[in-house]
């Protein structure tokens, strides 16, 4: 679906079907899919820069990180090979980050993948391969040293056959060249395992850590047990992003292909009116038919004129669209606002305060229920901060000040809340000579504390608190696809044939009746009951040959067998023993 060509896509027929009984417009279809291409497409291209493309801060800084390890090289009189280790999760993007190394400072860098390097022989091998087989361009393979008068000697790359010529040649290269070492980037793992310390100091492996990028994804949301299947399949898979993305883009096509009003996902709402002619009545009965709107009409029950105009009126419902996603949208600015306010104070918290996590633990607390804002974290949390000095707690509003001014210049957002703590500011710097051990030092921590709940409480607040949340978030989890119960389906395509291959073969015969027997089976008395049933099914075409009956059952016998449904005892030669049972 990736590779799709967004200006051929409805060249042919667009490939999601119609939904809400096939009343559903093929308009309104487009539009579903359009928007699912946009969002695969977005995450696309953040995982791209994440993975595959060069930024210039992240060449810049391996460059000063290359830089500094041949400068501590030099020092040490030392010129050493450190091999780059690296998987085949971001073998482009390391890979484009070797080239452009070569390219800027003439460095001559090798990928190893992590796999290999338990396996010291192989590692070497590998190794010397990349030399051999990567010379750099405009450099000669054959160079001269002599050590007395540091006079040429011949030595060439085709040489380069163990550990020790590698090194010859390579401080032939460092001393007619800049560079000539490669940085450590993943695997190191390999070596802390697999080597003792001698072989790991000589060695000497160098780890580079590539910069978080956070970029917004303008894409269908995640709810508590999607998200969780995203996170568990991501840390199960070692990391994987090839994984990852797939199960990403998985939930998206659900999202999007099977929730018909996931035509309003993503679409701004200023925006949504261009739509109104895509949305039919059986839309405005599946907006109904949501929870969250229900409890939404149940909310306003001392307007009544209002809560039956939507429930009865469906242009009043229409028009009301917009500001349900104006509503949702102010949610998401208002939340990520929040969210980050969390994790960027949490330099004030102490190590040994139980309380620092990363974002996606944070992220994870905050969508289940009662969310993050009504978390029992958020208190200790800011309870924490209050037992800061006055020093301390000075620059925690000045940090705050600076945090939501940032907020309102790039999102138009949080203005009133920075004019807030800018005057608990001032109050602290006017009793700042006597606050300390006084009353009004308690009074000032207590209104601060009661204001930050508050404000987290409503900033944070669970996502199913919205109207109509249903429409931006994926709630299901898709484990069953990643992870399929094979036995569960192994018996009911046993236990059901036609449904699979429209007939009743012996396999599956023989399968129904031993489910009908206890632990051990006798062999004869199977036969005999398979003799009779088949016997039976074929009485309009006449005697079945007894031969092709045996061979029928021992066939069936040894496939079920294979399947590991029953098994030879050790004892009894002359029955089997069941190895599965029946499902309820």
């Amino acid at each position: 679906i990736s590779s799709l060509n967004m200006s051929s896509l409805f060249e042919s027929e667009v490939p999601f079907e119609l939904l809400l009984d096939v009343k559903e417009s093929p308009k309104a279809v487009k539009a579903r899919y359009l928007d699912y291409r946009e969002s695969v497409q977005s995450l696309e291209n953040i995982t791209n820069n994440f993975s595959f493309k060069i930024n210039e801060s992240v060449v810049d800084d391996l460059c000063l990180f290359v830089e500094n390890e041949n400068r501590n090289n030099r020092n040490c009189g030392n010129h050493q090979i450190t091999s780059c280790f690296d998987t085949s999760e971001n073998e482009k993007f390391f890979q484009g980050v070797a080239n452009k190394l070569e390219q800027v400072q003439q460095n001559r860098v090798v990928l190893l993948d992590s796999n290999i390097c338990s396996d010291l022989d192989k590692m070497m091998k590998n190794t010397v391969g990349q030399f051999l087989g990567k010379p750099l361009s405009g450099q000669q393979d054959n160079m001269e040293i002599d050590e007395d008068d540091n006079n040429l000697l011949t030595i060439s790359i085709d040489d380069v056959v163990d550990l020790d010529s590698v090194i010859q040649w390579c401080e032939s290269y460092i001393l007619t060249n800049s560079g000539g070492i490669s940085t450590g980037i993943q695997g190191i793992d390999a070596i802390h395992n697999n080597y003792s310390y001698s072989i790991e100091r000589l060695l000497r492996p160098t780890t580079f850590y590539l910069k978080s990028q956070k970029k917004n994804i303008q894409s269908v949301k995640f709810g508590e047990k999607a998200f969780e299947f995203l996170q568990d399949s991501f840390i199960g898979t070692k990391f994987s992003l090839i994984s990852f993305v797939s199960r990403y883009k998985y939930a998206i096509y659900q999202h999007f292909s099977k929730n018909p009003l996931s035509i309003l996902s993503i679409i701004e709402p200023e925006k949504v009116n261009s739509r109104f002619s895509f949305i039919n009545k059986n839309h405005m009965e599946m907006i109904r038919m949501q929870s969250s709107f229900r409890k939404y009409v149940e909310s306003i029950i001392d307007r009544p004129e209002e809560a039956l105009q939507l429930l009865n009126n469906d242009n009043y419902l229409k028009n009301m669209l917009p500001k349900f996603l104006q509503n949702m949208k102010l949610y998401h600015q208002k939340f990520g606002a929040a969210f980050e306010l969390v994790n960027y104070l949490q330099k004030f918290l102490s190590l040994d305060s139980g309380l620092l996590k990363a974002r996606h633990e944070l992220y994870s607390l905050a969508l289940k229920e009662p969310g993050l804002g009504e978390n029992f974290y958020i208190q200790k949390f800011v309870g924490v901060l209050m037992n800061l000095e006055i020093k301390e707690l000075g620059e925690l509003f000045q940090t705050m000040i600076e945090y939501f001014k940032g907020v309102s210049k790039h999102l138009g957002i949080m203005s009133q809340e920075c004019k807030e703590i800018e005057e608990f500011l001032d109050q602290l710097r006017k009793e700042s000579n006597s606050i300390q051990n006084s009353k009004n030092s308690q009074k000032l921590k207590l209104d601060l504390r009661n204001y930050l709940l508050n404000f987290f409480e409503e900033n944070l607040r669970h996502y199913s608190t919205n109207a109509l949340y249903e429409i931006f978030y994926y709630q299901e989890n898709p484990e069953s696809v990643f992870t399929p119960s094979l036995r569960a389906a192994v018996h009911t395509a046993l236990g059901l044939p036609t449904e699979y291959i429209h007939c009743s073969c012996y396999t599956c015969i023989l399968y129904k009746l031993h489910l009908q027997c206890g632990k051990l089976i006798n062999i004869n008395d199977w036969f005999g009951s398979f003799e009779t049933v088949v016997s039976k099914e074929n009485m309009e075409n006449g005697k079945i040959d007894e031969m092709e009956l045996r061979a029928r059952f021992i066939k069936s016998y040894e496939e079920l067998k294979m399947l590991g449904i029953i098994s030879s005892p050790i004892k009894k030669k002359d029955h089997v023993k069941r190895t599965t049972w029946r499902f309820s």
